[in-house]
């Protein structure tokens, strides 16, 4: 995120005649917890991704990362794809105006209805199980598929089995991963699955995300291209004509450098896989966490500053319910803090510091955004700052303690003037919204 948008916003938000809020629901305790959105910056990290890779390479962003339709739009007014994991994801993908060729769903337990939506709609579908590719079977029998004129791919998608990344609860791709047709497992199977479904023409496969390296996540991808070549070796014919490949680039937490870049991927999964870069297979990414996570941050109003045990806190207005990962991994996903006064403006240069836990409201001993940042002394009414919030926060977000989710902005540099243009990105919901959500049925 650009520096000085932040310091830009909530002066601006304080000004009558530019708050944003003009015209939406006026509650103040609405506008304690701000995440925001720096568009301009989503669009470059697009396009350093498109310029990275030939162009029959379809790059989709994965929903989970960030579901809200306009950012959904957004990605795919840049070229994106989305990369769709439930019934609302796809419902949202949709809606958004992506078009459904461009859509893949990935959903590990699909209901029968939601693969004839899927279906229906003309998006790529990968099968997560031969259980599920059953009901596949039965719904394209019933239905007008026709795979010589559709635009979109049915596949299977396959765990690789090869091993666990840093992070063992992103990996995917283990022996034991609740995901996909275990290669090794089921080999003969996939492969009598292609001779009686001429219609699947797509392998996928994902071995993890943050933690995985780029030598895991290459070593599955290598291995699913290899049974691509086996399958078309076998049939005759280039019946596997699509390989989506997942996506799981990790993001850098600890600076603001974006590292690893989308060109050194490339270049190490060049060397891994040459024929995903010649043309013989459309290739599809599903990217997510790095196209936005660096894009955001959250805008924390201090509510209060308070000493325990010679610890002092920092109380904010959002914590497990918000910040779920971090709450409960914080060594895994650190989150960088930054500070501004009540003015919006930044603490002195060589202002003392102190070290602060960043402490949420929720009932939970744990609920400890940050712990020991050193800050500039910090006062109720200043600003905490969270980087690189842009992807799996607002998406996780969680009613536990009846907490409402925060207002969601998104920003971008004005056509006529060094200003730059607030937007807000969702509906505003409020204490009563979540009241209601909550209430008896109407």
């Amino acid at each position: 995120m650009r520096n000085g948008a932040i310091d830009q916003f909530v002066k601006g938000a304080q000004s009558p005649a530019e708050n944003i809020f003009a015209g939406h629901v006026q509650e103040p305790d609405n506008f304690s917890v701000i995440m925001l959105l720096d568009l301009d910056h989503v669009q470059q990290t697009i396009q350093d991704l498109t310029h990275a890779f030939p162009p029959h390479f379809l790059h989709t962003f994965a929903a989970k990362a960030n579901p809200v339709r306009r950012v959904l739009a957004e990605v795919g007014e840049h070229g994106m794809g989305v990369e769709c994991a439930s019934r609302g994801e796809l419902l949202q993908a949709l809606a958004s105006g992506v078009a459904p060729e461009k859509i893949v769903f990935d959903s590990p337990a699909k209901t029968y209805s939601e693969i004839q939506l899927a279906v229906e709609r003309g998006v790529s579908l990968n099968v997560d199980n031969l259980q599920e590719l059953e009901r596949v079977k039965e719904i394209v029998g019933k239905s007008s598929y026709d795979v010589e004129s559709n635009k979109n791919y049915i596949g299977l998608r396959i765990n690789p089995q090869i091993g666990q990344g840093a992070l063992a609860g992103f990996s995917t791709g283990t022996r034991t991963s609740k995901f996909g047709i275990a290669i090794e497992d089921y080999e003969q199977e996939i492969l009598q699955a292609m001779d009686t479904c001429p219609w699947l023409q797509m392998l996928h496969c994902h071995v993890g995300s943050q933690g995985c390296d780029f030598s895991l996540m290459t070593s599955g991808i290598r291995r699913v291209v290899d049974l691509a070549h086996t399958i078309n070796k076998r049939t005759g014919r280039q019946q596997i004509k699509a390989i989506d490949i997942g996506g799981g680039l990790p993001v850098n937490f600890a600076s603001d450098q974006e590292l690893p870049s989308f060109e050194m991927y490339s270049s190490v999964l060049k060397r891994a896989a040459p024929e995903l870069f010649d043309g013989q297979f459309k290739v599809i990414t599903e990217f997510g966490r790095t196209i936005a996570a660096k894009s955001g941050a959250t805008v924390m109003q201090v509510e209060y500053t308070k000493q325990s045990g010679g610890k002092n806190f920092a109380v904010v207005q959002a914590g497990t319910d918000l910040f779920i990962r971090t709450i409960y991994h914080p060594d895994k996903w650190p989150l960088r803090t930054s500070l501004l006064n009540k003015e919006g403006d930044q603490p002195a240069q060589g202002e003392p510091t102190q070290l602060y836990d960043i402490a949420g409201p929720c009932c939970l001993g744990m609920d400890i955004v940050a712990f020991d940042r050193e800050l500039p002394e910090v006062h109720p009414g200043d600003h905490i700052i969270l980087h690189d919030t842009g992807a799996y926060y607002h998406a996780s977000f969680s009613y536990y303690n009846s907490r409402n989710p925060p207002v969601f902005i998104g920003f971008r540099s004005a056509s006529d003037s060094s200003a730059l243009k607030f937007e807000l990105l969702c509906k505003i919901s409020t204490v009563h919204d979540t009241v209601d959500y909550f209430g008896p049925p109407q």
